[in-house]
């Protein structure tokens, strides 16, 4: 069972239908085998272009390695403004 997951998935689907060509998933979760590495690692080993990010400090680390980031508004970094180079989702 992988609930985060699959909600995430759903969530993708729902608000980029037919975006993106595939998503990928670092960490791990009820004993599912995921990508190992930080995100920027993996981000930068698998050639992405874009990252979506909740978490500000993974953000940060993203865009040094030079992926491209938009970050979702949540309580623990709602503190955060937009820039050009970190766009902000409210939704």
């Amino acid at each position: 069972m992988r609930p985060l997951l699959d909600a995430t998935l759903a969530w993708l689907a729902k608000e980029f239908p037919d975006r993106f060509e595939s998503s990928h998933f670092v960490g791990h979760e009820n004993h599912c085998q995921l990508l190992q590495g930080t995100k920027a690692a993996v981000s930068r080993e698998l050639g992405l272009d874009l990252m979506i990010e909740a978490s500000a400090d993974h953000a940060q680390d993203c865009l040094a390695a030079g992926v491209s980031v938009i970050l979702l508004r949540r309580p623990w970094n709602a503190h955060l403004l937009p820039s050009p180079a970190l766009p902000v989702a409210t939704s």
